[in-house]
């Protein structure tokens, strides 16, 4: 079975790691209020801050990822959270230009993202997936 992957430029990766941050300093800001009052000595506090700090960590992993498609003979897959698979009977029409991919629906939906130039050979992956159009 032929696959090709691609991947596609995170845009948003500053705002996140700012995001992130900021969340990091109110943490500290909380845990200083938190020791001064002697709050801590409360089990409840303790895991609800151990629970936040688990979900921010998972929460930002996955953000800070640069998103994969990956192309075979059954479909397109988003490998990364949350995986989505699409059928080649969803789309009119799949092409890479200039480093554009562009994922034309039949439901009239579009969807066109700058991808990591490094990650595809244009010419490569436009006759594969010409070929997987045609066969549907």
């Amino acid at each position: 079975m032929h696959s090709i992957e691609i991947t596609i430029k995170n845009e948003k990766k500053k705002i996140y790691k700012l995001i992130i941050f900021l969340f990091i300093v109110l943490q500290v800001i909380l845990m200083i209020y938190f020791l001064s009052d002697h709050l801590l000595q409360n089990g409840f506090i303790i895991g609800v801050i151990v629970v936040a700090d688990i979900l921010m960590f998972r929460l930002a992993g996955a953000a800070l990822q640069n998103t994969r498609l990956r192309f075979n003979d059954t479909g397109i897959e988003k490998t990364n959270f949350p995986a989505k698979h699409y059928s080649w009977q969803q789309f009119s029409n799949v092409i890479l230009k200039d480093s554009v991919l562009t994922l034309d629906f039949k439901n009239n939906k579009f969807f066109q993202v700058e991808i990591d130039t490094a990650t595809a050979n244009e010419d490569a992956f436009n006759t594969f997936a010409k070929a997987q159009l045609v066969k549907v």
